[in-house]
């Protein structure tokens, strides 16, 4: 596994921050408020062929993006 340096940390944990400003702190599935612990997850997973493109990321509480695994979100919103 690749060392991540001090300031690409930095940039990663500003990158972060600004996706969940974006979201209003809030997540794409159940709108719950996300204050600290959240993730950032690929609206259509990578195992099926999305991208790490911007437009296939959302801000995702954790219950919520374990919950959906590798689902697409519409089926995983069928479920929830």
């Amino acid at each position: 596994m690749p060392k991540i340096r001090k300031n690409e940390y930095r940039d990663i944990e500003k990158r972060r921050e600004q996706w969940r400003r974006a979201a209003n702190g809030k997540c794409a599935y159940c709108l719950t408020s996300i204050e600290k612990r959240y993730h950032i997850d690929h609206v259509i997973p990578l195992t099926r062929g999305g991208s790490n493109w911007p437009m296939n990321l959302a801000l995702a509480c954790v219950r919520c993006n374990t919950s959906k695994g590798n689902r697409l979100n519409w089926k995983f919103a069928n479920v929830a």
